[in-house]
Order: structure tokens, then sequence, then C-alpha cells
């Protein structure tokens, strides 16, 4: 018998339709939300990471606000101290103005004295020609008085050689008086003669005593004659001594004056400065020069002059040419170099773009023998050409190699900051000129601090030998920035020296 399947029900094949179907259902969306889940465990990996990194940016932005608050907290205490440095540097520069000012008034007042004294001086120059003058006259009365004295002296010898005649005279001839006398009364008496020749022995005796008589006269006026010369010989006597006195009051007061006259000199030669004429000019600024330095102290057995040659130093401001400013420096030298006692060896270097030496002979210290030597030095210095810039680094690192052949003292001379060589940042690639003369002047003064001039027992970062401290002095030339003095003035505080500005 055949069998054959039972047809299913209509139920139960749409159940099974149903069923395939919800299962490929299921499958599909299993499928789609396991793709789904994959995709978003990427999206969550990928936001755990940037998580991460933005935890570690924001950790690492922490780190730099802490910093940057540190930096901040220095800036202030740097800004503070920049502050306090400002503060010192305008009480400086009140000062220095101040000073400047106060020289200025003193100045101004030698000034009046100087022309007060001239005026004294010429009137005392006066005085002391008209007292020549008088002296010279005094001097010839005193030869004629003299001459006279001598004739007077001769008269009275000749006087009182007549007066000793006169004298014997009248003696023989009362001697004669008394025998004829008594020769008429013995013939009288004796002999009775008669009355006519008593009469002319009356006669010649009363014509005796007549002569008797004018020989007493003339005696009398002889002896009166002879009081009267001597009387003018004493007068003569005390004239003569009155001149001799007279004399030597006015060699005396001559003295006196010629004294006076060199003091007013000596102080008219350091007095002020102002002349009508170039060379008086020079001379009178030698004695403010000789004034000015009573500032520092000119000591130094080993000294290192430091000229600054660069073009400012013949120029009064940036354009005004001044014709007395190069040679007042060459005059100031030379002062200077005589007025240090203890000088005993030297030596000149110049500065401007580059570094030379004014006698050529470097490493070479150069005997002092004086004056003479002072003057040769003026005379080579004023054949020297003033140009360039201001590489005052280079200058004073040539100065310090003396410092291991005993160099002592250092004398700058210089009218400006540094311009040119070492010292401004690498970052700042087009720094203005207010910049550049600040970090090289910066530079300078550290390099002297640490290198060329450190304080015994350090060692040395170019590995140079060292003496001892060298002290450095400087000079300022007519400078109008008070930048320049303020940088002067503190490398000469900072290193055992003085600074005194000639403006």
């Amino acid at each position: 018998m055949l069998l054959r399947h039972k047809v299913p029900t209509i139920f139960n094949i749409y159940m099974l339709d149903v069923i395939c179907c919800a299962l490929g259902c299921v499958v599909l969306l299993w499928q789609v939300a396991h793709q789904e889940a994959e995709s978003q465990t990427d999206d969550a990996k990928k936001q755990s990471a940037a998580a991460v990194s933005a935890r570690q940016q924001y950790e690492k932005a922490q780190k730099g606000l802490l910093s940057a608050s540190s930096d901040v907290v220095h800036l202030q205490a740097s800004l503070a101290d920049w502050q306090k440095k400002y503060q010192s540097l305008a009480e400086i520069l009140a000062a220095a103005e101040k000073e400047r000012d106060d020289a200025r008034a003193l100045a101004a007042l030698r000034q009046q004295k100087l022309i007060a004294t001239r005026g004294d001086l010429t009137l005392r120059e006066d005085q002391l020609k008209k007292l020549q003058e008088d002296l010279e006259k005094l001097l010839a009365s005193e030869k004629k008085t003299k001459a006279e004295l001598t004739g007077i002296i001769k008269l009275n010898a000749d006087l009182l050689l007549r007066i000793a005649t006169l004298k014997t005279d009248i003696a023989n001839r009362q001697l004669e008086i008394d025998l004829a006398t008594k020769k008429a009364v013995e013939q009288s008496v004796l002999l009775k003669v008669s009355a006519a020749d008593a009469r002319k022995l009356q006669k010649l005796l009363d014509l005796l005593r007549v002569e008797s008589t004018d020989t007493q006269a003339k005696l009398k006026l002889t002896e009166l004659q002879l009081k009267m010369r001597e009387q003018d010989l004493d007068k003569s006597k005390k004239a003569l001594a009155l001149g001799v006195n007279d004399f030597s009051d006015a060699k005396a007061q001559l003295a006196a004056l010629l004294v006076e006259r060199a003091q007013w000199q000596d102080k008219l030669a350091v007095s002020s400065k102002e002349k009508d004429t170039f060379a008086k000019r020079v001379i009178t600024l030698q004695a403010e020069v000789e004034q000015r330095f009573a500032g520092i102290p000119l000591t130094g057995e080993n000294v290192v002059f430091l000229i600054d040659i660069s073009g400012s130093m013949t120029l009064k401001d940036e354009i005004t040419e001044d014709p007395e400013k190069w040679p007042l420096l060459c005059e100031t030298l030379m002062k200077l170099m005589k007025s240090i006692p203890t000088l005993q060896r030297f030596q000149v270097i110049l500065f401007s773009d580059k570094t030379t030496y004014l006698f050529g002979n470097r490493d070479i210290w150069l005997k002092y023998e004086g004056a003479e030597t002072a003057k040769m030095t003026r005379d080579a210095l004023r054949k020297i050409k003033v140009e360039g810039g201001t590489n005052m680094h280079d200058g004073l690192e040539e100065a310090f190699r003396f410092r291991k052949t005993k160099l002592d003292t250092i004398y700058l001379f210089s009218d400006g900051l540094p311009n040119i060589g070492p010292g401004v940042p690498p970052n700042i690639t087009k720094p203005t000129e207010a910049q550049s003369n600040y970090y090289m002047a910066k530079y300078v003064r550290d390099k002297l601090k640490t290198d060329w001039n450190r304080p015994a027992g350090l060692p040395s970062p170019a590995g140079k030998g060292a003496g001892g401290p060298v002290r450095i002095n400087a000079v300022g030339f007519f400078f109008e920035s008070p930048d320049v003095g303020a940088f002067l003035w503190a490398m000469a505080r900072e290193h055992r020296g003085s600074f005194v500005g000639l403006r």
C-alpha cells in the first residue's frame, strides 16, 4: 500500500516560515549588533586613548602653569630688583647731576675768583713795577748820598785840620800878645819910656788886641761853621741810615711782593678753565684737570693707561667738532703721569675698532723716567689719528695681559659706552644702539669680575696666570649721556678705583 505523506496543516507550514524568518532576522540583527558593538568598541578605545592624551596634556599644562607661576614669581622678584636698581641709579643720577651743578657753580665761582685774581695780580704787578722804580731811584739817591757823605767826610777832615792850624795860630798869637804885654809893662816900669813910646806901645797893644779879637772872631766863625758841618754830617748820616733802612724795607717789601706774586701765579696756574683762544684754554684746562684729579688716588707702580681713540673723542656731541677735546686728553695724560709719585713702569694701549700700542711694544713694560717720559708720551699721543668705534672689551683684555707681570693699576680714558665687541645675546638679531650699549657694557663688567680681575684664589676660566687685584680708575671726557658716567663710575667702584668726569 502506497503510503502518502500527510500534508501538514497550514498552521504548521506558516509557523515554520515564521520561525525561519525570525531566525534569519535574529541572525541578521545579531550581525548588525555585533558590527555596531565592534565599531563602538573601536570608538571607545579611541575615546579612551584621546582621554589619556587629554589627561597627559592636562597634566603637562598643569606643570606649565606651575612653571609659569614660578617664572612670574621670579619675574616679580627680578622686577622688584630692577626697580630697586633703577631707584638706586636714579639716586646716583640725581647725585651726579647735583655734583655736576655744584661743579658748574664752583667753576663759575672760580672763574670769578680768577678774574678777581687777574685784576689783583695786575695791580700787584703795577705796584711791584712802581716799587722797582722807587727802588732804582732810592739806589741812585743812596749812591748820590754816599758820594756827598764822602765829600762831607773829606771836608770835615779838612776843617778839622784847619781848626787845629787856627788853634795853633791863636795860641802863638796869644803867646805873642802876652810877651808884648809883658815887654810893655817891663818897658813902662823899668825903662820909663816916654809917653809917646807908651802911646805907640799902647797902639801896638791895641792893634795886637784887635788882631787877637779878629782872630778869635774868625776862630768862632770857623768853629760855628764846623758845628754846622757836623750837624749837616749828622743829618747826612741819619739820612743815609734812613735810606739804608728804607732800602732794606724796600728790599723786604720787594721780596714779599715777589713771594706774593709767585703765590698768585701758583694760584692762577691751578684756577679756572676758560680762555679766549685755544692755547690759553688748553693751559687753563690743565689747571682744571689738576684740580679734578684730587678725587682720584694717584697710585701705582706698574700702570697701563688705556685710551679711547674712537671718532667721538674729537666731537662735542654727535655732529659738532671739538678741536680742544683730544689735545686736552693728551695734556691730561701728561699731567697724570707727572702726578703719580710711585710710577716706575707703564704702557699706553689705544682702542677703537681695534687695539694698538702707542709705542708698539706688546707685552713689554716701558720704564718711566720722569717729566721727559710724560712729555714724550703726550707728543706721541697728539700724532694719533682718532677714528672708529669703541671696542672697550678688546682694550681691557689687552691691558689685563700685563696682570701676570705685576700690573697694579689701570687708568681708563673714554667718553662713551662700548658699541663694538661681544655681549649681545644671539637671539637679538637687530639690536638697537641702546640695547647694544647695555649688553656690551654688562658683558665687560661681568668679564672683569669673573675672569680678567677675578678675586685672588678663584680659578681663571681662560686659564691665564693672575697677579694681585688691579685697581681701575676711570676718567670720562665730555660725555653727554648719564649712562656713560654711571657705567664708568660703577666699573671703577667695583675694582677699588675712582671716577672723575671732565665736561
